[in-house]
């Protein structure tokens, strides 16, 4: 029993796994943090990307140092490093906040401006769909109700009746639904503007006919 007991040593077992718990699980913290970033930063998703940022850092209350009050303690940095993360947070605000101003600004611009024109149904809707996805990347999302509102005013006069259908109804309840009825009423339109041509050209072609003999008498 005496050499059993020998084989245990009192004094390092516990000791050594405790101490080396927290740094694992320091490590694991670390770890986590990273992999809970999934969208990295470029100059097109700074509010999206700022959204995660704030929630990881929520997370692991971590954001009273880098956005709040709070300061680094002394044991955990140098002092002159000290308020480094807070100041580099701030300058990344103030050069992205404006970057990002900018091109909501510019793709709302954009979106009011569309017009469907000589293009297919299907590309004017395309268009519209990628500037609201490109709003809707850096943060700047738009309702249901504004999409479908782009969509409306940009249209031509051949779908005068069309938009004020739309607007009277209480039951369109989604962009798939109203896309699809266009896509349906470009067609009817196509077919009306090719029948009112082919009854047009007969007549031009008489009144062509009855000039000329006119102008034979």
């Amino acid at each position: 029993m005496a050499e059993k007991a020998d084989l245990v040593d009192p004094q390092t077992p516990q000791s050594s796994s405790t101490s080396s718990v927290p740094l694992i699980e320091k490590e694991k913290n670390v770890i986590a943090l990273n992999h809970n970033l999934s969208v990295k930063l470029d100059d097109k998703n700074y509010l999206l990307w700022r959204q995660q940022i704030l929630v990881a850092l929520e997370g692991h209350d971590l954001e009273k140092y880098i956005v709040g009050s709070r300061f680094v303690p002394p044991k955990f940095d140098t002092e002159g490093d000290r308020d480094a993360g807070k100041l580099t947070w701030n300058i990344m605000i103030e050069q992205f906040g404006i970057n990002t101003k900018a091109r909501v600004h510019l793709y709302r611009t954009e979106l009011r401006g569309i017009k469907k024109g000589t293009k297919t149904m299907s590309k004017f809707l395309l268009k519209i769909k990628a500037i609201a996805g490109a709003l809707r990347a850096i943060g700047s999302l738009i309702s249901e109700h504004e999409h479908m509102q782009y969509i409306l005013e940009g249209l031509p006069q051949e779908y005068e009746s069309f938009v004020t259908s739309a607007n009277m109804k209480t039951n369109l309840t989604s962009i798939g639904e109203l896309e699809a009825l266009l896509i349906a009423q470009e067609v009817r339109v196509d077919q009306s503007l090719k029948a009112i041509k082919s009854t047009e050209t007969p007549s031009a072609n008489v009144a062509s006919v009855d000039i000329k003999k006119s102008q034979l008498q």
